[in-house]
């Protein structure tokens, strides 16, 4: 069941900082993030390559809602994250969408290889830190290395 849901959120990209409004459309969603990534990543993304855009969750004055965006092209989601170190030190920021179970896991993960003090890299649901491979077991609330 996650690796279905994984799969179909596989062309997703979830933007972070675009100003919101109250009652944007989806047009309008969609309208955002093409002048964002022409804008802010120097990327020229046209509206038949986005298959939807939207915002999550309700409105709050003075929050900007994420924009979540299904991409038509696999090569057009690649793009945009290969441009996402132009957003550093900005209020913006660029994700994978990912399923409930895998964020939990990232997250796990994140704090673990932070708390190491080594240099690291998550991929998916793994941790890599030099050669070892490390994954969140729900279980037991733990990260554990796998074994080669």
């Amino acid at each position: 069941y996650d690796d279905a849901e994984n799969r179909l959120r596989r062309s997703n990209l979830l933007f972070f900082g675009i100003t919101d409004e109250l009652g944007e459309t989806w047009a309008q969603s969609e309208e955002r993030v093409v002048s964002f990534c022409s804008d802010k990543l120097d990327i020229s993304i046209e509206n038949h390559q986005i298959e939807r855009a939207h915002r999550l969750g309700r409105f709050e004055v003075g929050k900007n809602r994420p924009i979540i965006v299904k991409l038509t092209h696999f090569k057009d989601k690649s793009g945009i994250l290969l441009a996402g170190p132009k957003l550093k030190d900005t209020s913006f920021s660029i994700r994978e969408d990912y399923s409930a179970k895998v964020r939990v896991a990232r997250k796990k993960l994140f704090t673990y290889g932070q708390q190491n003090n080594a240099s690291f890299k998550i991929r998916f649901d793994k941790l890599l830190i030099g050669k070892k491979v490390f994954t969140y077991n729900a279980d037991t609330d733990s990260v554990v290395e796998l074994k080669p």
